[in-house]
């Protein structure tokens, strides 16, 4: 059972402002108070993302802008050195279609999860010299931590610009330029650094259009990366989201088939659940490459044989996923039978753990065992390792071997009378998103709901529907892998329910539907 954390205890009465009150309570739980800061969250546009709001230096951008110049004015090969998950991939494409739009010489170099590994390496640098005979390199979504390889590219003969939004170590690498912010997603500092390039060469106003051009990928790589969904990085994806909604690009287009969505309905729960996953599978048990040619082909069939393949590897990360933890769910109920506990943190390691999914697999013990956890892929030579937390505890900075650890506000914004649930409510709510990090989906607790009745859905029949009695009527509730809450389900039990309020469209009607985070039997009156 999870600790329900309130973060507000307000009441809220029925009447004509009821769902602006609950509107303006939710935006002051989020820090936004004051009707200047409201309305500029609440109408965010695109006039604030600028490489100056985000705090990238004039200075890097014109050493960047300046040394790609001095490539196209001597028709020297250029390569972009990507990272392998989607915010790395949307940031090649970006790059890879300014620079060879304003007619550079420019190849794509996507590593490989295993024999290149994470970021600029040796091998990588020997490859794309042996490819490519390359005279500059851009590294996008990497790269600020590389001083070794920087040098080692220099003496090869290679210029290195760098691309990025990591956090940077006290001492830089020696690159050309380093364009770099912590405030975007890695597509996002690239987008802001193809605009300038774009102003540089053709001037503003010719450039002003190619921030949308690329908004549907900086969308998908923001939220993708967990970036948090706050300043410009809620304006990049609100707006984004509608580009996404009607993208030009066939590979996208038939991604989103693939996947199973409607484009009119996409949203962040679809970038992040069915989008994302698909694009970040390549890399993660194959090579990312796929991904990169998918979003930039222009040729349909060849978009739609991709999308499959790609479809196919996701299935196949799902069962991989799924058989590697049950290993792992194994090996930590022999170690729970043999010791009576699992202690606080979990460890798990195996030299049969995939390394593209160890991430993944420490996700879903997090989900089982409510506890940090850390799983190994243990190599010949090298064990690579990933760790996921719970909520108020910073398993990285445990990790730097500090011991400062950060606090969660709680899980539950409000309590929530269900006869206020409505599609005005509904409306009211959506005005707030795109949700995610950083401005997460509102979630409310609701007290002693009666259960008129419920089904048991999925193959496996892990998941539940829910009745749920209000005081005018009755509204539906969906409860994933709550099979567990069966046996109290007797006729007339009544719940606390922690819930999220969804629009749910079926068959072209809008119908409203709780999605359930924890319910527990309510306490005796």
């Amino acid at each position: 059972m999870k600790k329900w954390l309130i973060a507000s205890r307000k009441k809220f009465s029925a009447g004509r402002e009821v769902h602006k009150e609950i509107i303006k309570e939710l935006l002051r739980l989020r820090g936004i108070r004051g009707k200047k800061a409201i309305d500029k969250f609440l109408n965010s546009d695109l006039k604030e993302v600028t490489w100056k709001n985000a705090g990238i230096e004039e200075k890097q951008l014109l050493k960047a802008s300046a040394r790609i110049q001095k490539a196209f004015k001597e028709k020297e090969q250029m390569v972009v050195y990507t990272d392998y998950d989607v915010d790395g991939i949307t940031s090649g494409a970006i790059i890879w279609e300014t620079i060879h739009d304003l007619g550079g010489k420019i190849m794509p170099f996507v590593p490989h999860r295993v024999t290149e590994g994470y970021g600029l390496s040796r091998s990588g640098i020997d490859k794309i010299i042996e490819q490519h005979h390359p005279k500059l390199i851009l590294t996008v979504d990497h790269g600020i931590s590389a001083i070794d390889e920087v040098e080692y590219a220099k003496k090869k003969g290679l210029d290195v610009i760098i691309i990025d939004h990591h956090l940077p170590p006290v001492k830089l690498p020696k690159a050309s330029s380093i364009v770099h912010t912590t405030k975007l997603a890695a597509a996002g500092v690239c987008l802001m650094f193809a605009v300038f390039l774009y102003e540089q060469i053709l001037g503003k106003e010719r450039a002003e259009h190619k921030l949308e051009t690329f908004l549907d990928l900086v969308t998908l790589a923001t939220i993708a990366d967990l970036v948090p969904l706050t300043g410009m990085n809620r304006s990049l994806v609100k707006r984004g989201l509608e580009t996404l909604k009607n993208s030009k690009r066939v590979g996208l287009q038939a991604l989103i088939v693939s996947a199973g969505l409607e484009k009119g309905k996409i949203d962040t729960y679809s970038v992040s659940h069915y989008l994302a996953p698909r694009l970040n599978a390549t890399g993660r048990i194959l090579h990312g490459l796929d991904s990169l040619r998918l979003i930039c082909t222009r040729d349909r069939e060849r978009a739609r044989e991709l999308a499959e393949k790609i479809n196919t590897v996701n299935k196949d990360r799902q069962i991989l996923t799924d058989d590697h933890t049950a290993m792992a769910l194994k090996t930590l109920n022999l170690e729970l039978s043999v010791n009576g506990n699992l202690g606080k943190l979990i460890f798990v390691e195996s030299q049969n753990y995939n390394q593209g999914i160890i991430g993944l697999i420490a996700g879903k013990l997090v989900e089982q065992y409510h506890r940090p956890a850390i799983v190994v892929s243990v190599g010949e030579e090298l064990c690579k390792a990933s760790a996921r937390s719970i909520a108020g505890v910073n398993i990285v900075e445990l990790l730097r071997r500090t011991s400062k650890l950060l606090i969660s506000v709680g899980a539950i914004d409000s309590v929530l009378d269900l006869s206020l649930v409505d599609h005005n409510l509904l409306a009211c709510l959506e005005s707030l998103s795109p949700f995610g990090i950083g401005n997460p989906q509102p979630v409310f607790a609701s007290f002693s709901a009666e259960v008129a009745g419920y089904s048991r859905l999925g193959k496996e029949q892990k998941h539940l529907k829910l009745l749920v009695k209000q005081n005018s009527g009755f509204i539906e509730a969906i409860a994933f892998n709550f099979a567990d809450l069966v046996p109290s389900l007797s006729p007339g039990v009544r719940l606390d329910l922690a819930f999220t309020v969804n629009r749910d469209s079926w068959k072209g009607r809008d119908n409203l539907i709780l999605k359930l985070k924890d319910a527990r039997v309510a306490a005796a009156i």
